[in-house]
């Protein structure tokens, strides 16, 4: 209420700041989420990249996914902790995973402006795993390759054909080769193939 200014209370910062600090220090997910905005933001404090880290980490690992959407942030741009975009992945994954929409926004974010692979297997398996069931064709090629070669993941033919099928459906060329060389995948109706002409039938 100090913090919005709200039934009639005037909005105060600092006094805010007291408040969630109070509950904050008794392990409440919530404040420890909102104090580390007040420090990340410089409202009623000084801002301080390092102690807004600190409380939404706390928060965070109480599995609040405000907290761990804002410390992917973090990590992301490297405020407050040296910048690791795997472990932004691996938070915006959490967070997304319990429902947080800005966290899915930086999700396809990171997606789209990556630049080749990420440089581990098991981050790869999970990064193109969480993209492939979005839908993202390229994302389903890259898990079949995964799966295809045995890298990150135990090689398996049939969860290959499965992501490269979902793929080539989408229109994906790649994925379309890779099954054509896997079964004999076609990828027009066969029940259209023109007749054969009085050459082909001599």
């Amino acid at each position: 209420m100090y913090e919005n200014g709200r039934d009639g209370i005037k909005q105060d910062f600092e006094r805010a700041v007291c408040w969630y600090r109070k509950s904050a220090d008794q392990g409440n997910a919530n404040a420890q989420y909102n104090l580390g905005l007040m420090y990340k933001d410089g409202h009623g404090v000084k801002p301080n990249d390092e102690e807004a880290f600190r409380w939404f980490r706390m928060s965070a690992d109480q599995d609040n996914a405000a907290a761990q959407c804002n410390l992917g942030r973090m990590y992301e741009d490297g405020r407050g902790v040296d910048q690791d975009d795997e472990e932004a992945f691996l938070l915006f994954l959490r967070s997304a995973g319990r429902g947080d929409n800005n966290a899915k926004e930086y999700l396809d974010e990171m997606y789209r402006e990556m630049r080749g692979e990420p440089p581990h297997d098991s981050i790869a398996d999970r990064w193109y795993r969480w993209f492939a069931e979005q839908g993202y064709h390229a994302a389903q090629y890259r898990l079949g390759s995964m799966y295809d070669e045995g890298k990150g993941v135990d090689q398996d033919d049939e969860e290959a054909v499965r992501w490269y099928r979902k793929s080539a459906d989408q229109g994906n060329a790649d994925a379309q080769v890779k099954l054509d060389l896997i079964e004999g995948y076609v990828t027009h109706d066969p029940d259209k193939e023109a007749e054969p002409t009085e050459q082909d039938r001599e």
